[in-house]
């Protein structure tokens, strides 16, 4: 899985999930890592099932099918100010997220291995703070490349 600054937005402001997605969405689709139609699946698939944990001062890992991706990567936006995203496993239950990890594989064999990694990486608070203290984009890639790389 490659690491790519250009799908890294530390310090990201956003004011709503929505705002998030589309940002991280049209990297990823400008990369031409995905389809057109990824954006859209992602708001979908995030209002059918949601990505939001309460750990680490709120997390969320959206993806989508493979079917709307073309590649194999991850585009992470620390956030300046946290937004709303819903519960994963109860969409009645809000989540204030301050990290957005996007699992971005075409390849659905990684999907699992991947999200369990990313899951156990951000449950380390130290991880994640390392993540919100990176300066900029090179920055947050070392960190990232450090905990995620192969």
């Amino acid at each position: 899985m490659d690491i790519t600054p250009d799908l890294l937005f530390p310090h990201f402001t956003a004011a709503s999930r929505d705002e998030v997605l589309e940002k991280l969405g049209q990297a990823v689709t400008d990369r031409g890592l995905a389809l057109d139609t990824y954006v859209q699946a992602l708001k979908d698939r995030e209002a059918e099932y949601p990505t939001g944990l309460a750990i680490s001062g709120g997390v969320a890992i959206p993806h989508t099918s493979a079917e709307y991706v073309t590649g194999n990567t991850i585009a992470v936006a620390t956030l300046t100010s946290p937004v709303t995203f819903q519960a994963m496993g109860d969409p009645d239950t809000a989540v204030e997220v301050s990290t957005v990890v996007m699992l971005v594989f075409a390849d659905s064999s990684q999907h699992l291995p991947l999200l369990s990694k990313i899951v156990k990486s951000l449950q380390d608070q130290s991880f994640v703070d390392a993540m919100h203290e990176a300066g900029g984009t090179e920055e947050l890639s070392v960190v990232l490349a450090g905990r995620l790389g192969d």
